[in-house]
């Protein structure tokens, strides 16, 4: 990977103001030295967001900027979503907003789910769509995020969900931890079942089949 380009690039979207004079070789010593200098006294949470749009432009999803730990862990949305064939869904949240559970996302502050979705996955290399769907639920419940690209303010949000008529949740920040209430299906599909353990595996004898769950690494 090649990063002068990355550094230049950066530089430029963070500071502007700098270039080199005509004819001059870039300093390179004295570039990241300014780059380490300035960067804390900038906004960290939004540079860190811009940093990472920039990665993943480039494609490479194997290097990336660690935002995570300035998601403020009381300004987490108290649900858990599921990117299933048809769209988002509510799979878990507190116990003040169980209408929403098991109901279909659908927009978010009036902002339809596509195009909040299309904000979040500058984020993220498209060139994984499993990627996608496996991340952005989370990334939808980062107010933060939202905030970042525009769709959230005034520390709340509206999310509508579809049904007959259409059903609208509002969601007051900070969010403090309460009871939960789960989705509860009749039976669970194979790959659902264990997910906290690391690794399960099991023989299907009737099918001669050996199958074996990868869970994390």
């Amino acid at each position: 990977m090649n990063r002068k380009p990355t550094l230049i690039l950066l530089l430029l979207l963070l500071f502007p103001g700098i270039h080199a004079q005509p004819g001059n070789e870039i300093d390179w010593e004295y570039e990241i030295d300014l780059l380490a200098r300035e960067l804390a006294a900038k906004h960290p949470g939004l540079l860190s967001v811009e940093l990472q749009q920039v990665l993943a432009a480039m494609g490479d999803a194997q290097t990336q900027v660690n935002y995570h730990f300035l998601i403020d862990k009381f300004r987490i949305l108290p649900l858990e979503l599921y990117w299933f064939e048809d769209g988002i869904y509510v799979l878990e949240t507190d116990k003040q907003y169980e209408p929403a559970l098991g109901k279909k996302l659908t927009a978010v502050n009036g902002f339809p789910l596509d195009t909040v979705i299309d904000s979040l996955a500058t984020l993220l290399d498209n060139n994984n769509q499993s990627v996608l769907k496996n991340s952005i639920p989370r990334m939808l419940t980062w107010y933060q995020l939202p905030e970042h690209f525009g769709f959230a303010s005034k520390e709340k949000l509206t999310l509508t969900f579809s049904g007959s008529p259409e059903k609208t949740l509002h969601v007051a920040l900070p969010c403090k931890p309460g009871e939960l209430v789960t989705v509860q299906p009749p039976s669970l599909p194979l790959g659902w079942q264990d997910q906290k353990s690391y690794f399960r595996d099991h023989y299907f004898e009737n099918e001669h089949i050996y199958y074996i769950q990868y869970n994390r690494c």
